[in-house]
């Protein structure tokens, strides 16, 4: 009994995407804002003169911005372990994908 009623927990709670944002940022998208994107890991030469010196927090997503959910390869390309995500059921990535090193 005390399984199925963690089980019915995890499956209420919101999911979170792990994403790839403009190609320059590894992020997560929450179901409460499902326009930002949270910032793991932001690579200054992969934003073609964004110009920001620091990394950002977030970011606000437009309709001219790309985003798609991350792969396994683009965690090892941003250098960020996906482990713990991979363990945890309420992070949502592409576990099909090689990853696009755009």
């Amino acid at each position: 009994m005390g399984n199925r009623a963690i089980d019915l927990v995890n499956e209420l709670k919101p999911k979170t995407r792990l994403v790839v944002y403009n190609g320059h940022t590894l992020g997560y998208i929450c179901e409460e804002q499902p326009k930002m994107v949270f910032v793991l890991r932001y690579s200054p030469l992969r934003a073609n003169g964004l110009g920001l010196i620091v990394t950002p927090f977030s970011f606000c997503i437009g309709n001219k911005d790309a985003v798609r959910l991350a792969s396994e390869r683009d965690f090892e390309d941003f250098n960020v372990c996906i482990n713990g995500y991979k363990q945890d059921p309420h992070y949502v990535y592409d576990k099909q994908a090689e990853g696009i090193n755009e």
